[in-house]
Parts: structure tokens; C-alpha cells; sequence
């Protein structure tokens, strides 16, 4: 699309929204699923996510936001959706992540 519309490429080569220091806020923590453990913190001005498996070193990547609660991380060519679930206080409960035909729901335990 840049190249069509003749416009400069965009560094990051990705889209993501600024969150308020509140939603930062909410969205920093642990988040515990049957196989690994995702910790989310910030770090130089950054949302980072890491994902640790009980039997493997974690990785740690870039979070990208498309909205409040729906984001992707810096490897644009992963096929995975990640969604936040909010309670009635918006307040955010736990994390599913989508790909193929999978769905693994995970609950924040701090």
C-alpha cells in the first residue's frame, strides 16, 4: 500500500494505537496458562511479553496494540490472534490466543 500510494515506509512495519498509562497499567502482569507462564512489563517506554514453558528458556518480544484489548507482537508473520478478557470493571481477567484451529485461554495471577 506505501508503495502504491507513493508514501514512505513505515520503520516498524507495523500499526499500533498508544495505551493511557491506566491501560498500560492493566495490562502489566502474569498470566498463567496450562503449558507456559506470559509475563508482560515495561521496559524503556515499551510493552514487552514473555513467553516462558516450564521446560524451555523464555522469549521476549515487542507488543504491538490494535486496540485495548486485541494485539500482535513484532513478528509480523506469526498467524496468531491475542486477545485480553475484561470483567464489568475493565479490568483485565486473562488472555486467549487464537491460531488455527486452537484457542488457549489463559487467567492473570498478578
Amino acid at each position: 500500500l506505501t508503495r502504491l500510494l507513493d508514501l514512505p515506509a513505515d520503520k516498524t512495519e507495523s500499526f499500533s494505537i498508544e495505551l493511557t498509562p491506566e491501560e498500560v497499567k492493566n495490562v502489566l502482569g502474569t498470566y498463567e496458562f496450562e503449558k507456559f507462564t506470559i509475563e508482560i512489563n515495561n521496559r524503556d517506554g515499551k510493552i514487552f511479553y514473555r513467553k516462558q514453558a516450564k521446560d524451555k528458556p523464555g522469549d521476549e518480544k515487542e507488543m504491538f496494540f490494535m486496540s485495548r484489548s486485541f494485539f500482535h507482537l513484532g513478528d509480523k508473520y506469526i498467524r496468531s490472534f491475542r486477545t485480553f478478557n475484561f470483567d464489568s470493571n475493565n479490568k483485565i481477567t486473562g488472555m486467549t490466543i487464537r491460531f488455527d484451529n486452537n484457542k488457549l485461554e489463559g487467567q492473570k495471577v498478578k
